[in-house]
């Protein structure tokens, strides 16, 4: 069911993608940062605060971020910004794969019976 709601996702951003008249082509350094910082903020709270609210919004923060990233790497893919069709596949693989990933943690959490 989750990898059905993924790939909806998924899907949905990629045609919302193609589609759109917006040039989301400089927004690589802006998501980088961000993934830089959702990096930090991670370890943070792994190894000082150790805050189940902050893994939310960590979490969170990280599907916003890879469903960003997905509208990015499709219209570059659109755009013929990648020179190999394996680095424009990895690129949308791992951008679905850490959504799948923070999808299955969110409804872990919430899934809780303790």
């Amino acid at each position: 069911m989750l990898f059905l709601m993924t790939s909806i996702l998924f899907g949905a951003l990629s045609i919302f993608a193609i589609n759109s008249k917006t040039d989301f082509s400089s927004w690589g350094k802006p998501l980088f940062i961000t993934m830089i910082v959702v990096f930090i903020a991670s370890l943070i709270n792994i190894f000082i605060l150790q805050s189940p609210i902050m893994h939310v919004i960590i979490t969170a923060g990280i599907l916003l971020l890879f469903s960003v990233m997905t509208i990015y790497d499709t219209q570059n893919i659109a755009n013929g910004a990648y020179d190999s069709p394996v680095d424009a596949a990895v690129s949308l693989y791992i951008n679905f794969l850490n959504m799948f990933t923070a999808m299955l943690q969110l409804l872990g959490i919430f899934s809780k019976d303790d």
